[in-house]
C-alpha cells in the first residue's frame, strides 16, 4: 500500500514538472533583441502569461536554441542553456518586464538570428 501511495505521489510530481515545460498557450516568449558582447550572446525579450489562474514566479531555465547566419550564408546552431534562474512575477494575462538570458558567444560576425526557445517555469495559484 505504501509503495502505491509513493508511486502515485511521484507520478503527480513528474506530471506537474512536465506540465510546466513551455507549451503554446501557457507561457509564450517573444524575442526582442539578440546581440553579442564580450564573448557572450544576450537574448532579450518578454514572456506573456496566458494561464487564467496562475502567476509565473520563476523561470527555472531558458534555452534559446539560437540559429545565427554568418556573412558567408553559413549557419551555426547554439543550443546552450542559460546558466541561472530568474525570479519574476507575471500575473495571468499579463506580460513580463524585459528579461535577458546569456549564453556563450560565437566570436564570429553574424548577420541574422532566429530563436526557437524552450524553457521551464514555476507557477503559483494566488490565494483569494
Amino acid at each position: 500500500m505504501k509503495k502505491m501511495i509513493v508511486t502515485a505521489i511521484l507520478c503527480l510530481v513528474f506530471v506537474g514538472i512536465l506540465g510546466s515545460v513551455a507549451s503554446a498557450g501557457n507561457l509564450d516568449w517573444k524575442t526582442t533583441e539578440v546581440y553579442e558582447e564580450i564573448g557572450s550572446i544576450y537574448v532579450k525579450g518578454y514572456f506573456t502569461n496566458n494561464m487564467p489562474n496562475k502567476v509565473v514566479n520563476k523561470i527555472n531555465w531558458f534555452q534559446p536554441n539560437l540559429t545565427v547566419t554568418l556573412a558567408d550564408d553559413s549557419t551555426i546552431f547554439l543550443d546552450e542553456t542559460a546558466d541561472y534562474k530568474q525570479d519574476c512575477w507575471i500575473e495571468p494575462g499579463d506580460r513580463s518586464d524585459i528579461m535577458w538570458f546569456r549564453i556563450a558567444g560565437t566570436n564570429m560576425e553574424w548577420v541574422h538570428w532566429h530563436v526557437t526557445p524552450k524553457y521551464n517555469y514555476h507557477t503559483i495559484i494566488p490565494k483569494g
